[in-house]
C-alpha cells in the first residue's frame, strides 16, 4: 500500500522570471559588497620598517626557545647569520685549503743529484723530481677538486 501525498496548498506557481528574481535576492544576500571604480577597496598601510621583526625583541619567541632548552629568557640571544656571507668565502675555499706557497727548500737543492745521474735516470734522480714535483701536483689536484665540484654545482650531478 503506498501512502498518499500530503495535500499542498496556498504554493505560488513558479514561473522563470520569478525564479530568477528570488536567485538574485539570495545573491544580494550572500555576497560581500561590490566593488567598482566609484569606490576603491581599503587596503592596510604597508611599510619597509614594519616588515623586519628583531627576534630579540620578540619576548614570546624568547620564552618558546627558553622552555625547550630549560633556559632563563635573559641568557637567549639571538643572533641573525647570512648565509650570503659565508658562501661568497667558500668559492675558492677549496682550491685554498690543500693550494701551499711555493717556497724553495734549500736542503732539497742541496742534495740535488749530479748530471750522471740525471742521464741514466737513477733511482736517486726521480726521487729528487718527484720530491721537487710533489708541490706543483698538490696544486693541480686542488685545482680539479674545485673545478669539479663546480661542474657538479652547475650540472647537479
Amino acid at each position: 500500500m503506498i501512502p498518499k501525498p500530503w495535500p499542498i496548498e496556498n504554493l505560488p506557481t513558479a514561473t522563470s522570471s520569478t525564479l530568477y528574481q528570488a536567485e538574485e535576492e539570495e545573491e544580494e544576500e550572500i555576497c560581500a559588497p561590490i566593488y567598482g571604480p566609484s569606490k576603491p577597496m581599503e587596503q592596510e598601510e604597508c611599510s619597509l620598517t614594519n616588515a623586519y621583526v628583531d627576534p630579540n625583541d620578540d619576548m614570546t619567541y624568547k620564552k618558546l626557545i627558553a622552555s625547550k632548552f630549560d633556559d632563563n629568557v635573559d641568557n637567549i640571544k639571538i643572533i641573525d647569520v647570512n648565509v650570503h656571507q659565508h658562501l661568497s668565502e667558500n668559492k675558492d675555499w677549496l682550491k685554498n685549503i690543500s693550494l701551499e706557497k711555493d717556497t724553495v727548500d734549500e736542503a732539497l737543492e742541496a742534495k740535488a743529484p749530479n748530471s750522471t745521474a740525471k742521464r741514466k735516470n737513477q733511482i736517486t734522480f726521480l726521487a729528487y723530481q718527484a720530491k721537487k714535483r710533489e708541490l706543483e701536483l698538490k696544486n693541480q689536484w686542488a685545482q680539479n677538486r674545485l673545478s669539479k665540484s663546480q661542474t657538479r654545482a652547475k650540472y647537479g650531478f
